[in-house]
């Protein structure tokens, strides 16, 4: 639900409902679009790159692929004749995981050689319309493994948690400070948990819930 619209999203398309009328797909004449009438926006991808996710991100629609970011944005309503989807930034990703979004910044995995990195992008406070990015594996290549299962965050907390398939008795924590100045403080550990195999992870509220098994 975006703007009171229920969008579906396919590899090349984002289609909207009717405004308020979730189960309306259908414009009201053929001759003439109007304002509340279901619509379609396709971003510029390149040849052969798809969308992967859409997430709701900062009042807008962040879409993801593999080789780039689009905002999709309705800041002055969202109609046939406002949507804009803007290309805002191109960073190349493998989405293992569906990539998370933190209070003010869309966390996304990338590939390593054999290791994953993290992103984190956020929207340019100097150019309109596009995103800036920081990586926050820079300074420790190779931490993380590759492929990560389960991506999931924390907003009260400001903490990140990764749970990977070649190790389901550990979760890599990604956790930092944000204040005025900036990032203060960032840093990945790694916390192990002895005879409990960790299946999946869901964080709710400011909780994390673990599907664990205890090994015999």
């Amino acid at each position: 639900n975006f703007q009171n619209r229920l969008g579906f999203v396919t590899e090349d398309t984002v289609s909207f409902s009717g405004t308020g009328d979730y189960f309306n797909l259908f414009r009201t004449t053929v001759r003439q679009l109007d304002e509340s009438d279901p619509f379609e926006v396709s971003p510029n991808t390149d040849d052969g790159d798809v969308i992967k996710y859409a997430l709701s991100f900062e009042n807008d629609i962040i879409l993801i692929s593999n080789q780039a970011q689009f905002k999709l944005s309705g800041k002055e309503g969202f109609s046939p004749s406002t949507a804009t989807c803007t290309k805002s930034s191109a960073l190349t990703s493998d989405l293992f995981a569906q990539p998370v979004v933190v209070n003010d910044t869309v966390y996304l995995p990338y590939a390593q050689e054999e290791t994953t990195g993290m992103y984190g992008i956020r929207k340019s406070k100097s150019v309109a319309d596009k995103y800036e990015h920081m990586d926050t594996t820079e300074e420790i290549p190779g931490y993380l493994p590759r492929g990560p299962r389960r991506v999931v965050g924390s907003s009260k907390h400001e903490m990140l948690f990764l749970l990977d398939d070649s190790d389901n008795k550990s979760l890599y924590v990604y956790s930092w400070d944000d204040n005025k100045d900036g990032r203060t403080h960032s840093a990945w550990t790694k916390w192990t948990f002895g005879n409990i195999e960790i299946h999946d992870i869901i964080m709710m509220g400011d909780r994390l819930y673990c599907i664990t098994d205890v090994a015999n």
